[in-house]
């Protein structure tokens, strides 16, 4: 069945683009020692945290709901896809964990996993991690600002290139 709504496509690539710095070609081609691994479950655990991984999945409700009713579904159909969505997700996150934790295997070496750990369980590591978040918000706000303008000035620029052409040297 083909979804009514292209809500997954969206999200799948936000995902991806999120996650594509981990999943490079060198890293998977590279063998993992089970030690590393091991390691790198603990940094992927202290990163990506259920409450973190939560917060970040509820900050999404509202962008998730409209892109549902825009695919034509009421809202309490919506709603409830959203309630079956953080099912899955919940269902999938060890998962996750597990993919992210090979590709920090793959990425970095035994010392800067430890270093990473030390890191994310350390109070200033804590505090990152719960203002995660807020962080990736206001760097996707501003991503999306500078998008906007620098879209409108090549717009401008590119009808002036228009004019300029058109007029002739002046």
């Amino acid at each position: 069945m083909q979804s009514r709504f292209s809500v997954w496509n969206g999200l799948a690539l936000a995902c991806a683009v999120a996650v594509s710095g981990f999943f490079c070609p060198e890293a998977r081609a590279q063998e993992v020692p089970a030690e590393r691994l091991a390691l790198a479950v603990g940094v992927a655990e202290a990163m990506h945290s259920a409450n973190n991984f939560r917060e970040l999945m509820m900050a999404s409700r509202s962008g998730f709901i409209m892109a549902v009713r825009q695919g034509g579904y009421d809202e309490p159909a919506a709603a409830r896809i959203w309630e079956l969505y953080v099912e899955e997700v919940d269902a999938g996150t060890p998962t996750f964990i597990r993919q992210a934790a090979e590709a920090y295997a793959r990425a970095f070496t035994d010392q800067e996993l430890r270093e990473l750990q030390a890191f994310f369980e350390s109070p200033t590591g804590q505090t990152f991690t719960r203002r995660q978040v807020g962080l990736v918000q206001a760097g996707q706000q501003a991503g999306a600002a500078l998008g906007v303008a620098a879209g409108m000035r090549a717009e401008q620029r590119y009808h002036q290139e228009l004019a300029a052409a058109r007029d002739g040297p002046t």
